[in-house]
């Protein structure tokens, strides 16, 4: 009976270790992980148009104009 629940716990402690992996990887998408690949999806959106990045400038005040007509409002 000791060595069944010994084997028991084995099997228990590996599946919550599995599980915890598992569940790492599932939590924090990849760019929040990845100085590099965050960067690369950042300069991605600022060149894509409909996407609206920014602004990288907060002075910037044709980015709020442009905003501001995207969701029909002022700046």
């Amino acid at each position: 009976m000791k060595l069944l629940i010994e084997n028991w716990k084995k099997y228990l402690n590996e599946k919550v270790v599995i599980t915890i992996d598992k569940a790492k990887d599932m939590v924090c998408p990849k760019p929040t992980q990845d100085l590099e690949l965050n960067t690369k999806n950042r300069n991605s959106a600022i060149e894509a148009e409909h996407i609206q990045y920014g602004p990288l400038n907060l002075a910037d005040e044709e980015y709020w104009v442009r905003a501001a007509a995207h969701w029909k409002t002022e700046p």
